[in-house]
């Protein structure tokens, strides 16, 4: 079960986290309408553009998506079909929430997350 995994190995320890922009932001950009605070995962990182401290509950919604990503033969394919695709953009959003969720009630905290998980509920 991958959210057992990333709690017992600690989420931090699974994905590396950098200030920045992914290298494939200009094709993001002409499908989709990111904002500052928008991060992005590709492969094993996580990108922010505005801050380098990204709070748990985000590193483990990007963490679904890199396990999503490896499914695909590059994070670059994964992110082609996510920008033009909106109904496997609707199900890669829908599936990851699901772990959010069930991440939380396992979990029982709401300390240090950011407020896009405090809406989950």
């Amino acid at each position: 079960n991958v959210i057992e995994k990333l709690q017992r190995t600690g989420i931090k320890q699974i994905m590396e986290v950098k200030q920045g922009y992914p290298p494939n932001f200009q094709e993001i950009k002409q499908w989709l309408n990111p904002t500052k605070e928008t991060v992005f995962c590709y492969g094993k990182i996580i990108y922010s553009p505005s801050t380098a401290n990204v709070s748990p509950d985000i590193i483990f919604h990007e963490s679904i998506h890199s396990k999503q990503q490896e499914l695909f033969s590059s994070p670059q394919l994964w992110w082609y079909r996510f920008c033009i695709d909106k109904n496997f953009r609707r199900n890669t959003v829908k599936t990851v929430g699901e772990y959010n969720k069930a991440w939380f009630v396992n979990s029982n905290i709401f300390t240090g997350c950011s407020n896009f998980s405090k809406r989950l509920f």
